[in-house]
């Protein structure tokens, strides 16, 4: 009797197990694969080459954290911007597809914003009316480096994917890094 017990429990649990693997496989081929990361490479693009509608948002998300601290310091947001971009790249890799939904990895080379502020505040201590100086210098001997990100993209209802707010996320996570 307790044979009959765990058989059928066992198969309904190894049916779900696979039922699950298989929900959250998704796929890395076919044309919404191809058109989640066309997705993603353009609107990279558009970051990289500070296309106008993709600064302006840069611009307002860096007014949103840092305006005070860059009035301070007499630094307009514009020009940071120009700066911390010219050495920025990106390659976008993988997608992984799952109904409306997808996962593009997106390898970026950008100057470690993170360090940047972290020495910024360790050598002005607060400060930031004498910080220009030391951000210019900071964001100048700085290296590029490659880190790994994931942008998350939504299907809409006529079919076309989108990934703005999931580039936002990402990219604002590169930031933490």
């Amino acid at each position: 009797m307790t044979r009959r017990f765990h058989t059928p429990a066992l198969l309904a649990l190894l049916t779900a197990l696979v039922l699950a693997l298989a929900g959250c496989g998704g796929t890395t081929t076919g044309a919404d694969a191809e058109a989640v990361r066309a997705c993603v490479q353009t609107a990279m693009e558009d970051v990289r080459t500070q296309a106008l509608d993709a600064r302006q948002a840069v611009l307002d998300e860096l007014e949103s954290h840092a305006k005070k601290p860059l009035a301070k310091m007499g630094v307009s947001a514009e020009d940071l911007l120009d700066d911390y971009f010219r050495d920025f790249s990106f390659e976008v890799g993988e997608a992984t597809v799952t109904g409306n939904s997808a996962q593009v990895s997106v390898s970026v080379t950008c100057r470690p914003v993170r360090d940047i502020v972290t020495q910024l505040v360790e050598k002005c201590a607060g400060k930031w009316e004498a910080a220009a100086p030391t951000l210019w210098e900071l964001l100048d001997g700085s290296e590029p480096q490659q880190v790994q990100t994931s942008v998350s993209c939504t299907k809409e209802s006529d079919g076309t994917w989108s990934c703005d707010d999931g580039l936002k996320r990402a990219l604002t996570d590169l930031c933490l890094k």
